[in-house]
């Protein structure tokens, strides 16, 4: 017999299903940390959504604080025109009213400066707690930051290493892919043909305990159902088919043989008789009833005894009926082999199938987690632009509004040594007519004030006071 025994052969077996072991255990180690990234991405997914959430709250606040920022402007400058016209109002009065006018004015121009200086000590304590939350959202979104390159990192690391697996574990999957071509050309150089048709019996025996041995390591194969060995199957398939039609051709030819063989015998045979006819009609005083044949294939006549170098017909049927069972063995289990092998290449079709659209599904899902992401950190980049130029628009808001109130303070504080400098000219023009003496007659008025406040109307711009004031008529 040519080729391996089957015992290196199995051991082969044994050896690549101890590789393919070890494989299995490192692919559910692979898979396992495979999980654990999953989780951990799902669990920073949920962070980016609650940082999200924080990012959208933040920008309402944002909102909202811009939209007091306005009407705090607006109230300012409607302020300070009510201002400037009171300002009008009290130089054109100022000379003909009289001491309790000024007196009233007087009071009214403090009031209405205590309470915008309250009013605009609120408002900066406001903006003062809104630059402080301003502060807190920004150093949120740097910890954010922060957290998501280190996150980012950290897949970048873990993609790195689990592709270095991969590339390892496909090495190791091509080298049994060779060793198991190995193997399989081992196991079909095992088979070793008969020679000779007397070493049929005993050819027949060792295929079947060849084949039987074969049938064992296929067992042990069929354990490793995740490598992919479709092509070696199918080219297996076709070295088998090619070999049945060989089988049967072989048969054909033996047919044939045996038919001429036959012809042969019968040839043989007729001329036998023809001669053993001839020679008892010629009347030889030798003569014997007939010709007889023993089993070591002598052949007894008139011409004494001739050794025949043909068998006797009936062990020419036991050999061609035991050379066509042995063929039609042989051409039954190669056809069974070839179901087996068709049926584990269609489930390992159906599996490479199954893991295709598993590994498609998969990429879909890293596409849209990708994508996902690259919008994420678009919002993140666009809130930050949009944080830094809101923080600049407060804080030139911020400078206008202090200078404004500086300025404001200042106009107070000319507009009320005006109003000393208008009393103080007034009380002097009241003394010159007590001397001068003439008439007076009071006036009872009432003032619609922007600065004063009654219960019934707490708003400005609402409320009136009643002013008396001295009036001088001329003598007619």
């Amino acid at each position: 017999m040519e080729g391996l025994p089957s015992g290196d052969v199995q051991a082969k077996y044994q050896k690549l299903a101890a590789e393919y072991s070890k494989l299995r255990v490192h692919v559910k180690v692979l898979k396992k940390g495979v999980l654990d990234e999953q989780a951990k991405s799902n669990e920073l997914r949920e962070v980016l959504k609650d940082k999200e959430k924080s990012l959208r709250k933040g920008e309402l606040e944002i909102d909202s604080l811009t939209f007091r920022n306005q009407q705090l402007t607006r109230r300012v400058s409607v302020l300070q025109d009510e201002l400037d016209l009171l300002q009008n109002k009290l130089t054109k009065k100022s000379k003909s009213k009289g001491d309790e006018k000024q007196a009233s004015t007087s009071q009214a121009p403090s009031l209405d400066s205590g309470l915008l200086q309250e009013e605009l000590q609120k408002k900066i304590i406001e903006n003062a707690q809104y630059a402080s939350q301003l502060s807190d959202k920004t150093f949120e979104v740097s910890q954010l930051q922060a957290s998501i390159e280190d996150y980012q990192k950290h897949i970048s690391e873990s993609e790195s290493k689990y592709k270095c697996e991969i590339a390892k574990l496909k090495n190791k999957n091509q080298e049994l892919q060779f060793a198991l071509e190995d193997a399989q050309k081992d196991r079909l150089g095992v088979i070793a043909k008969p020679q000779t048709s007397s070493q049929a019996a005993s050819c027949n025996g060792d295929f079947l305990s060849e084949g039987g041995s074969l049938v064992g390591s296929e067992d042990a194969l069929s354990s490793v159902d995740d490598l992919n060995i479709n092509d070696q199957l199918s080219t297996k398939a076709h070295t088998l088919e090619q070999e049945n039609q060989k089988l049967r051709m072989e048969y054909e030819l033996l047919e044939m043989e045996n038919e001429s063989l036959k012809l042969e015998i019968s040839k043989h045979v007729s001329a036998a008789q023809k001669r053993r006819g001839e020679t008892h009609d010629s009347g030889d005083f030798n003569s014997f009833s007939e010709t007889s044949v023993d089993a070591g294939g002598v052949v007894s006549g008139l011409l004494g005894a001739l050794a025949c170098p043909l068998l006797l017909a009936r062990e020419l049927q036991q050999r061609e009926e035991r050379v066509a069972t042995h063929f039609r063995r042989r051409l039954a289990a190669a056809a069974a082999r070839a179901d087996l092998l068709q049926g584990k290449t269609d489930h390992y079709l159906q599996e490479c199938e199954i893991l295709r659209l598993r590994f498609d599904v998969m990429e879909r899902e890293k596409e849209e987690a990708a994508h996902t992401l690259q919008e994420k950190h678009n919002t993140i980049s666009r809130l930050e632009e949009e944080l830094q130029s809101t923080s600049r628009n407060y804080e030139q808001q911020l400078g206008v509004l202090t200078e404004h109130v500086a300025a404001l303070n200042e106009h107070i504080a000319r507009q009320h040594d005006r109003l000393q400098r208008s009393r103080d000219a007034a009380s002097g023009v009241v003394t010159a007519l007590a001397d001068i003496k003439l008439p007076l007659y009071w006036v009872t008025c009432a003032v619609r004030s922007p600065f004063i406040r009654s219960p019934r109307s707490p708003h400005l711009n609402e409320s009136t006071v009643s002013v008396r004031a001295p009036v001088i008529f001329p003598a007619r």
